[in-house]
């Protein structure tokens, strides 16, 4: 989400504001199974939710 900023963030309190104020815009993006080192702090993973049917799905 940070490469995103075309600019970067200040800091590590920016970037922690960035994903709560994402999170907290419901169906906009998804947990993710843990994987990996997720004895480390902030190990969550979540991926944007996209209402865009696949392709190939009919409609």
């Amino acid at each position: 989400m940070i490469d995103a900023c075309p600019h970067g963030v200040a800091g590590a309190e920016q970037a922690e504001r960035l994903v709560e104020d994402v999170l907290a815009v419901e169906g906009h993006a998804v947990r993710l199974p843990d994987r990996g080192a997720v004895h480390l702090s902030h190990s969550e993973r979540f991926t944007p939710e996209d209402p865009r049917p696949s392709r190939g799905a009919s409609g």
